[in-house]
């Protein structure tokens, strides 16, 4: 039953991510597009499509997913501050908003997870890296997902 409740959930466009919830006689869908959002119009669409897969007798609703904007304050280490410019200041930037961006409902942020995708952007070039606001894994609910809010980058 949820696999079939997941199948009608995604099979909406625009739905990337579902999270579903089952109680006893309950059952509480949770989705979202790319950027971690739900229209109102694709929420009525999944309503729509979740009918020939909701079994009989359970209450079911849908909802979207709840947002958690984390902030990225990082300070990175170069071998070569020759090399320190705005096109390195972008594509760390823009490497820590893709990571962000593309986790998944009730995906926890792990640290070293977000430092090996900075330190991979060139392994000679980046000595170190060290985060002011993320001191250890970033838990989250079930329902929640990770979206990238504002990113600081200091390169030394």
């Amino acid at each position: 039953t949820m696999k079939a409740l997941d199948y009608g959930t995604r099979q909406v466009e625009d739905v990337s991510g579902v999270y579903i919830r089952e109680e006893v006689g309950y059952v509480r869908i949770y989705a979202h597009d790319r950027n971690g959002e739900l229209k109102d119009t694709t929420l009525e669409k999944i309503k729509l499509a979740i009918e020939d897969y909701r079994p009989a007798g359970i209450k079911l609703d849908v909802f979207p997913v709840e947002k958690v904007v984390v902030p990225i304050d990082v300070t990175i280490t170069v071998t070569n501050t020759n090399r320190i410019n705005n096109a390195l200041r972008d594509r760390v930037e823009t490497v820590i908003r893709n990571y962000l961006n593309s986790q998944t409902v009730s995906q926890n942020l792990i640290r070293a997870d977000l430092l090996q995708a900075i330190m991979n952007i060139d392994d000679d070039l980046i000595y170190d890296c060290v985060f002011h606001n993320l001191d250890a894994n970033l838990t989250i609910r079930d329902e929640e997902i990770i979206r990238a809010g504002e990113v600081t980058i200091e390169l030394v």
